[in-house]
């Protein structure tokens, strides 16, 4: 009876659910813009005044952490965190950038989910679609689109900024759209490739979907559980990340009964 509790307990921590199809709400739409909004204002002030200096605490708020994958359109068109994107802002180009920001109002916002560990339900983003240009003094004008993910069950806040077809978060967002159509292999894809450039929601994603087994089914139960095990280490480790930590804990205290 003992080991029957057991392997309930086991079931439920490990299940992913299978997705359904949410529209976002008005007030859910409402929300998302506002914070893009906010996003953009404060990004335009603090790129083209030094004054506007102690707007990045307030730039960082809007975000997961500081450490949030950003795309970076200033100097090297590859991924970078949110804290030195800001600093390259503040040192490289010492607050002369002009940043503009269009279709916030006319974006369509869609909604993407995401697998999770010991849940009946897998967390669920906003993907919302603008355009930025920016003028560099004595550069001239750059073009770029971006897509922001917002995670709508933990305040609205923005979990990722990309850009190219290859930049990790936007890996993560084609891993997304993947899963949610369930085609769990191409979705561990374009996981891990997110994951590998050091995406912290990507890791926890591939850390679930091994140890649920979708997407590998190649994989030996003991490998992927391996795998599954060090990805969620990946997310604690290096991105501090609350809920492959609490995963991890609890895997770690079910496999010594197992």
């Amino acid at each position: 009876m003992k080991k029957l509790n057991l392997i309930i307990v086991c079931f439920l921590l490990l299940s992913v659910s299978v997705f359904a199809a949410v529209n976002l709400t008005k007030e859910q739409e409402t929300t998302v813009r506002n914070v893009v909004r906010q996003y953009c204002k404060l990004m335009s002030e603090f790129a083209s005044n030094e004054d506007n200096v102690t707007n990045k605490p307030k730039i960082i708020e809007l975000f997961s952490g500081n450490e949030t994958t950003v795309f970076d359109d200033l100097i090297t068109n590859k991924e970078t965190s949110l804290n030195d994107y800001l600093i390259n802002i503040t040192g490289e180009f010492n607050h002369t950038l002009k940043f503009t920001f269009k279709g916030v109002e006319q974006a369509t916002i869609g909604s993407i989910t995401a697998p999770k560990i010991g849940s009946s339900k897998d967390d669920k983003f906003a993907e919302i679609e603008i355009t930025k240009e920016i003028n560099i003094p004595k550069k001239g004008n750059k073009t770029v689109k971006n897509f922001i993910i917002i995670n709508l069950e933990k305040n609205y806040q923005i979990w990722g900024i990309g850009s190219n077809s290859e930049d990790p978060v936007n890996r993560f967002r084609k891993g997304c759209k993947s899963y949610a159509n369930k085609q769990y292999e191409e979705a561990l894809n374009h996981f891990e490739a997110s994951a590998i450039k050091g995406y912290g929601e990507a890791q926890y994603r591939c850390g679930c979907m091994y140890i649920d087994g979708k997407g590998c089914k190649q994989l030996k139960k003991k490998e992927r559980e391996e795998k599954g095990l060090e990805w969620l280490k990946d997310a604690v480790v290096h991105n501090k990340h609350e809920e492959a930590a609490r995963a991890l804990l609890n895997l770690t205290n079910l496999y010594k009964y197992m």
